[in-house]
């Protein structure tokens, strides 16, 4: 895989930078004049910049607007939202299709950030702010400071921003998995097993970003920026399987069953990892009178990782459970006989097996842009031709080694390593996880009992040789567009190519017919692929409508996990999890037509928007059943392609300031917007059945109020979407599963103590309702949630 050296960024920016000094006092355009991008959108797509803010709180202030990627002056942004103060942006907006001059990449909806040269600023910033997020799970706040400081120094100008937080943060899911058994009365459904997550991570994570300009002479700015990360994080994850179908089942009805011979694990894993990520950019604009240039520069290296991740599973074999289903949400189970060993009885439980595992990542990205803009004046319109190219490289390597040792008449119980954290109140205290291990106590046994453990290569090289690989990917692109304003009417119109190169070496590992491991093999492979992606946009008003339509085309590339050919075994779930080395990108052909109706002189507005998209080699996740092999019956989970499918539809949106209407409703604000889609495909291992695509829910509605009136400002947001396809099963159809339909509300405020001093108050999931509910089959069975309680915010924020 060829790679770009780093000299090429120093030599590049060596070139550039005394063509650009040499160039400095030719044409007498102010920088920036014509670097101002035009993009073809509502006027509802238009953020307004809070004054002391950054974009996470202006964009907060807008959720009728969705995007997925955040451009900086058309590149993708490498730090959030949170970290980019208003005062460094020119100008905030959101457009659904991708103009040719994009990354083909960027599609469903993005932010586009037109970025303010720091020696533009008007007056010094000085701003802080503190933040403190309250966690119901562990009853905790976490804390987080920031602190921006830029000005203008003529013909130079900087801005610095860092921040630092520390704080734990919980998360409790609840998943249930389903067979179906015959009884006297017919098939049943019946548990299969049950599975209770708790997770608790403490981080301690530094940001700091900046940028600096500089204008030599009217005609040339040059930047710098540069952002870097480090972050800490110490978590702890036990778990409870209850697992009925290690049994026999009796008494099946539709109420519960009870079960003979089932067992119930506890396993617990714990880590530490050290993260790190630095991007440094380079890059500047030349506007002349005939002809505009822009370059870009950079390179971005991330790294983590994880010096020892240990697990531990502890089992407790034969137990007569009972179950029923009482509670939907959380059936119940108890033993049979109430005079056996209870079973939070930790001493019950014996060590099974024990690993230690190192993980490392890595991944390196170099960027190189330019463009060249040509205005076009004329008397009857004025417009621009624009052109340029882009290459982009990525190295990604992940390194696992995990050593596994099975316990081996190991006089190991749960109470000899038994962990003082409390987990009785876990789901909102609706359940009592009961007892779990401490890892540090467990590898101290382990160290001091070697001989009770026996190591296990089978499980050594299955669980660390398949997920170790290195990846390179290369995208070489290129693209001409023109652009045309004709008073009433705007357009914009062109073509892009992207060149992609995947190489990848991974590992793959051999065993016998028993299941014993045999040997790894190297697996090389690569793949090429070249798409054009033409596209054309238009907006025409008349009075106080729009109409707003565009034609582009867009290409969603798989992760690189997902295309080589590792392999996830889970052997205590019978359950493998493998990628796909032929997996091809989805492609999209994309067709919009907006009409908005400005009322009240424009600051209100009616809009309704028609959809309509062709897709290419879908991806979606497909569930099957190993037939043959060691692992015969287990369920094997891989990402697929799909032929081609479409997806159309309609979004109604309603803006409406109702102090238009009543004199008493001032500052009052309604905005509301509903959403109905329709796709279709036929997948290929249900060949006749016509099924929507993952994620897709046809239904969707958006309420928001807000009121901003003197120093008060206050939002509440009402979100609802329909259930949802979310996995196929080709061995089953009611195995398929169904994200289900929800409603979610939050609530955000923020009030003006004095110049310059502002309180924030924010309460999320308002409803405290369970998130992320599947269904097996369109919601007959639950396959599990998310436990999300109400969440709370405070914070200052000051304008020094």
């Amino acid at each position: 895989m060829k790679r770009f050296p780093p000299r090429l960024f120093s030599l590049g920016s060596s070139f550039l930078l005394a063509f650009t000094a040499s160039s400095a006092e030719i044409g007498d355009i102010p920088v920036g004049q014509d670097q101002e991008e035009v993009l073809i959108i509502s006027d509802r797509e238009k953020v307004e910049l809070v004054e002391d803010s950054n974009l996470e709180e202006a964009m907060s202030r807008r959720p009728d607007l969705s995007f997925r990627n955040v451009t900086i002056d058309g590149e993708v942004a490498t730090i959030s939202l949170k970290d980019i103060q208003a005062d460094s942006v020119e100008a905030a907006e959101v457009s659904k299709a991708v103009t040719p001059d994009l990354d083909a990449d960027l599609r469903g909806g993005g932010l586009n950030l037109r970025s303010k040269p720091t020696y533009g600023l008007a007056k010094r910033v000085l701003k802080a702010s503190l933040d403190s997020r309250y966690d119901p799970v562990l009853k905790s706040w976490d804390k987080e400071g920031s602190l921006s400081y830029g000005r203008s120094m003529g013909r130079w100008g900087f801005m610095f921003t860092g921040s630092a937080e520390n704080g734990p943060y919980a998360l409790e899911t609840y998943n249930q998995d389903w067979i179906r058994l015959p009884s006297p009365e017919g098939e049943r459904f019946v548990l299969k097993e049950q599975r209770f997550q708790h997770s608790r991570t403490a981080e301690t994570e530094f940001k700091a970003n900046g940028t600096v300009d500089f204008r030599l002479g009217d005609s040339v700015r040059l930047y710098f920026k540069g952002d870097y990360r480090d972050s800490n994080r110490e978590a702890y994850r036990p778990r409870l399987y209850v697992r009925y179908n290690k049994g026999k089942y009796d008494n099946i009805t539709d109420g519960g069953a009870d079960v003979n011979g089932a067992h119930i694990e506890r396993l617990v894993t714990s880590w530490k990892t050290d993260s790190s990520e630095y991007t440094m950019t380079t890059g500047g604009y030349l506007d002349f009178d005939t002809v505009s240039i822009d370059y870009q520069l950079s390179f971005n290296d991330s790294g983590l990782l994880i010096p020892e991740l240990l697990s531990t599973l502890f089992r407790r074999r034969g137990m007569d459970l009972a179950y029923d289903f009482e509670n939907t949400y959380l059936p119940a189970f108890s033993l049979q006989d109430s005079s056996a060993a209870d079973i939070y009885a930790a001493e019950s439980y014996k060590s099974e097996w024990f690993s230690s595992n190192r993980w490392e990542t890595g991944s390196r990205v170099w960027l190189s842009t330019a463009n060249v803009k040509v205005p076009l004046r004329n008397s009857w319109f004025k417009g621009y031709i624009k052109s340029g190219f882009k290459l982009r490289g990525l190295d990604y390597e992940k390194d696992i080694w995990d050593e596994h040792y099975d316990s081996f008449n190991s006089k190991l119980t749960l109470d000899m390593v038994e962990s003082e954290y409390d987990l009785s109140h876990t789901l909102g205290g609706q359940f009592n996880q009961g007892p779990n291990a401490d890892n540090v106590a467990t590898s101290h046994y382990f160290s001091e009992h070697p001989e009770e453990f026996r190591y296990n290569e089978t499980r050594t090289r299955e669980d660390s040789d398949p997920e170790s690989y290195a990846t390179g990917q290369d995208i070489y692109s290129g693209y001409g567009m023109v652009y045309f304003n004709l008073k009433e009417l705007r357009i914009i119109a062109g073509l892009r190519y992207e060149q992609t190169n995947l190489d990848y070496l991974a590992n793959e590992v051999i065993l016998d017919e028993n299941g014993t491991y045999l040997e790894t093999k190297p697996v090389t492979d690569s793949n090429r692929y070249g798409n054009w992606f033409p596209g054309i946009h238009g907006r025409y008003d008349i009075g106080r409508v729009s109409f707003i339509g565009s034609w582009s085309n867009t290409i969603s590339r798989p992760e690189f996990a997902l295309t080589v050919p590792y392999r996830e075994v889970h052997r205590e779930s019978e359950f493998i999890e493998t990628g796909n080395p032929g997996l091809k990108p989805t492609l999209y052909a994309n067709y919009d037509l907006a009409v908005d109706y400005r009322l009240n002189g424009g600051d209100d507005l009616l809009s309704m928007e028609l959809f309509y998209q062709t897709v290419e080699d879908i991806i979606y996740n497909e569930i099957s059943i190993v037939q043959q092999g060691p692992y015969t019956g287990y369920e094997l989970e891989s990402m697929k392609n799909g032929p081609k499918g479409d997806i159309h539809g309609v979004r109604l949106i309603w803006s409406q300031n109702l102090g238009k209407w009543l004199t008493f409703a001032e500052g009052l604000r309604f905005n509301a917007r509903y959403t109905h889609r329709i796709s279709e495909t036929i997948y290929p291992g249900r060949p006749d059945e016509i099924l929507p695509m993952p994620r897709r829910p046809r239904n969707s509605v958006q309420l928001n109020i807000s009121f901003k009136r003197k120093r008060l400002f206050a939002q509440l947001e009402i979100d609802y979407f329909e259930a949802s396809l979310h996995e196929i099963n080709d061995e089953a159809v009611w195995r398929d599963i169904y994200q289900g339909s929800g409603t979610r509300m939050d609530f955000s405020s923020s009030y003006q103590l004095g110049d310059g001093v502002r309180f924030l108050f924010e309460i999320a999931n308002l409803t405290g309702k369970r998130r992320g509910e599947d269904y097996y089959g369109e919601e007959i069975l639950l396959s599990g949630y998310v436990h999300s309680p109400r969440r709370y915010r405070v914070g200052l924020k000051f304008d020094l």
